[in-house]
């Protein structure tokens, strides 16, 4: 069964499957701290997870002095650019306008950006 995120109010299917982009990302947290805690090498959990060298270190970190809170914190960190605050105006008239072409659309984007 597929996971659905929303963006900008609509309904998209994750390419991530059930766990998502997020849940793997915890599962990898959670089984890199399962294994420091049993004593696994750092060298052999980021051989078999993947995770990088500065990821163990912080988890390690936060192991010892008990701060696994911040640690499994979804981060939900969230790129933004200059053209977010125009992001309804230029989805409005690409939809008035129906472009035919990449040009286009990119002729609206840099009208909307430029008349802001």
């Amino acid at each position: 069964m597929p996971m659905y995120t929303t963006h900008r109010h609509k309904m998209r299917q994750s390419p991530y499957g059930l766990i998502g982009k997020l849940g793997k990302c915890m599962a990898k947290q959670v089984i890199s701290l399962i294994l420091l805690a049993f004593g696994v090498s750092r060298k052999d959990i980021m051989a078999g997870l993947g995770v990088s060298p500065n990821a163990l270190v912080k988890y390690d970190k936060a192991l010892r002095n008990g701060d696994l809170e911040r640690i499994l914190e979804p981060n939900l960190y969230k790129p933004s650019s200059e053209l977010d605050k125009y992001a309804d105006e230029i989805e409005s008239a690409i939809e008035e306008r129906r472009p035919q072409s990449r040009r286009e659309v990119q002729d609206i984007i840099k009208e909307k950006a430029q008349t802001g």
